[in-house]
């Protein structure tokens, strides 16, 4: 089976740029993956169908839904877009925490300056 990132990416009307900022994936990378000059690890290929909103499965020619197939792919499309907010929002939280506990840090350093 050939992968058809290409074709996707320029059916959605949308530039290789676009592409590689909504994936994370280096614009010299993701031009050899959508040219075939590189095999695609499954994590950047599943990143590539997050940024193309399309089931992993559609970035292969030949593939077709049926309609029970569509119901599943909306699904899974859902369950993709949930994980990558859940990783962002984590990504947010560790965040927030690391803040806090240096300024819990900063403050026991200045309470042990004072006493």
């Amino acid at each position: 089976m050939q992968l058809i990132i290409k074709e996707i990416r320029e059916n959605k009307k949308l530039t290789q740029d676009e592409v590689v900022e909504l994936s994370g994936i280096k614009k010299r990378t993701y031009v050899d993956y959508e040219n075939g000059k590189s095999d695609i690890p499954l994590s950047k290929l599943q990143n590539i169908a997050i940024a193309l909103k399309v089931n992993l499965f559609e970035l292969f020619d030949g593939y077709e839904n049926t309609t029970i197939e569509k119901t599943q792919t909306t699904e899974f499309l859902q369950l993709q877009f949930e994980n990558e907010a859940l990783r962002n929002e984590n990504a947010e939280l560790k965040k927030d925490k690391d803040f806090l506990q240096s300024l819990l840090q900063r403050n026991d350093h200045d309470k042990s300056q004072t006493a």
